[in-house]
């Protein structure tokens, strides 16, 4: 594979709260105090390499996530030309949901939250599938994760496809000592996809 960034300009992440506050700083922002209601890059008039433009457009299958949803997944969409090309596209567009919420980004988020804040920034009818995990972990792994504030992320399957997107259910996690998704499920999951939706394309 290739590494393309969505901008070679340093920049730095901030984030609205419900509450009005404002937070600067991709390790604050994940341990918010409050729910975020925004996030935003500053500068934002940065320019995304054509590099990474002609990588989109050349794509069979566009894939987003897994990952942080506001820190490592939303701020790439903020650079300009990366989400008007995704919308241009005809590509499949495929979002692979986390598996557990995170404490202070996501708190009590389900896969309906995860994908209603990246249609915030990406628009309607721009995600074709969710991919979501319906593994169950360990009761001890699942004890020590609500400790620390985290649950396994839940999936509204009809409200999700009444937006019209696919919901692809899959048992994803690993069974090691973290909840997590397992790389070899996911792979195979996303190349059985591609197989199916290469020669589709929406339009």
């Amino acid at each position: 594979g290739k590494v393309i960034p969505s901008t070679h300009t340093s920049v730095r992440l901030s984030a609205v709260l419900e509450n009005g506050d404002f937070v600067t700083g991709e390790s604050k922002i994940g341990h918010s105090p409050c729910p975020i209601k925004e996030v935003r890059i500053e500068p934002s008039n940065v320019t995304a390499p054509e590099e990474a433009i002609q990588a989109l457009k050349r794509a069979d299958v566009i894939l987003l996530g897994p990952g942080s949803l506001f820190t490592s997944i939303i701020p790439n969409l903020l650079v300009p030309g990366i989400v008007e090309t995704i919308r241009e596209s005809t590509a499949p567009v495929i979002y692979i949901c986390n598996v557990m919420t995170q404490p202070g980004e996501t708190d009590h988020f389900t896969a309906l939250s995860h994908l209603a804040a990246l249609i915030q920034y990406i628009g309607e009818d721009v995600i074709d599938i969710i991919v979501v995990n319906n593994g169950v972990p360990s009761d001890d792994l699942l004890a020590r994760y609500l400790e620390e504030g985290a649950e396994p992320v839940l999936v509204e399957k009809d409200e999700i496809e009444s937006l019209g997107v696919r919901v692809i259910e899959a048992d994803l996690i690993s069974v090691d000592d973290l909840v997590r998704h397992d790389s070899e499920k996911l792979s195979k999951l996303i190349r059985r996809l591609v197989g199916q939706v290469k020669n589709w394309r929406r339009g």
